[in-house]
């Protein structure tokens, strides 16, 4: 049985700090039109990540809670889950990017890229093993056509669609 936990703390918490630090050190630097405009993009990909595996988690009726790695009953590999296997995960590091874009922060990627780090280490390491135990040789070929974030296999897939609708 897998004794790895993750974190302790959910990773929307740590958004939500990554989000906060990002602010701090942006020193009240404000969205312009433009910024807005620029940060379009990731938001509108993030809200994409986020909003399709969760539907398809509550529809395949598996766990989302990521402090339960070991709860889930079916391994989702569609629709977002394509692109990456950690979506929401990386939903949420794109919400954060859209975020520095939106303040016109160089300084606010660098909670992006400590969000990343974190749950890496942290989180996606005891996700990986607890499905890995769970569903053994499904996950590992999952594992060797997906990406643990996203690379050029993700845009790959969404290309190939068309749209961002996959199946």
């Amino acid at each position: 049985m897998s004794r790895r936990v993750g974190t302790a703390m959910p990773p929307v918490a740590f958004a939500a700090v990554a989000g906060a630090v990002q602010l701090a050190v942006s020193r009240g630097r404000r969205p312009t039109p433009g910024s807005l405009a620029a940060a379009a993009l990731p938001a509108a990909t993030a809200a994409w990540l986020l909003g399709d595996a969760l539907v398809r988690f509550r529809r395949a009726r598996t766990t989302v809670d990521p402090l339960a790695p070991a709860g889930a009953s079916t391994l989702v590999t569609t629709g977002a889950n394509r692109v990456s296997r950690n979506p929401m995960y990386l939903g949420m590091a794109a919400a954060l990017l859209a975020h520095a874009v939106a303040l016109r922060s160089p300084a606010a990627l660098a909670p992006v890229a400590g969000f990343v780090a974190v749950l890496t280490a942290g989180q996606i390491t005891a996700e990986e093993d607890a499905l890995d135990e769970r569903f053994g040789e499904s996950y590992a070929r999952y594992c060797a056509e997906v990406p643990r974030w996203a690379d050029l296999r993700s845009v790959r897939v969404v290309a190939a669609t068309g749209s961002m609708k996959i199946r």
